[in-house]
């Protein structure tokens, strides 16, 4: 299933922004939904990589941003050992996306927002959401797929 998502990852990345929408944006066009009126109906896969993507770091994090990556975990309601563990998860997510990215010719002009969602990237997400999971605490992992459950009410996607 080929995925566009609107660009609205940074509703992902910033979670204590609220993002509402004004009364001329209630019109999508058609094939679109709207998380905050039908969360159920955005695609895990595509929730999952917004997510991730939010988390990851580039490859030249400097320490304010690993600071910044810490806080979200903390917000998501990671402690303890589940923060280290979710952070070796994503960067290795971080660094199969990219390949990915640069394998698939994009060589990194795309946004997150329109990177293609079909074939081997959902491997790369679901592997790393795998991952990820398996790595947590059975309280982090609750906290994790609670957050993703909200992260989908500030997503727009087209399927």
């Amino acid at each position: 299933m080929k995925i566009g998502i609107l660009g609205l990852a940074v509703a992902v990345m910033a979670p204590t922004a609220m993002f509402s929408q004004s009364s001329g944006a209630n019109s999508l066009p058609p094939g679109f939904v709207d998380g905050s009126k039908n969360p159920d109906q955005i695609p895990d896969s595509a929730a999952r990589r917004l997510v991730l993507l939010s988390l990851a770091l580039p490859a030249s994090a400097d320490q304010q941003a690993v600071s910044r990556q810490v806080a979200r975990l903390k917000f998501i309601g990671l402690s303890g050992p589940d923060v280290p563990a979710a952070q070796a998860v994503i960067a290795q997510f971080g660094v199969q996306y990219s390949a990915w990215m640069a394998a698939n010719g994009s060589g990194g002009s795309r946004s997150a927002s329109q990177a293609p969602a079909a074939g081997p990237v959902e491997a790369v997400v679901e592997g790393a959401w795998a991952a990820l999971s398996g790595r947590l605490t059975p309280g982090g992992a609750a906290a994790l797929s609670r957050y993703l459950a909200r992260a989908k009410s500030r997503m727009i996607v087209k399927p």
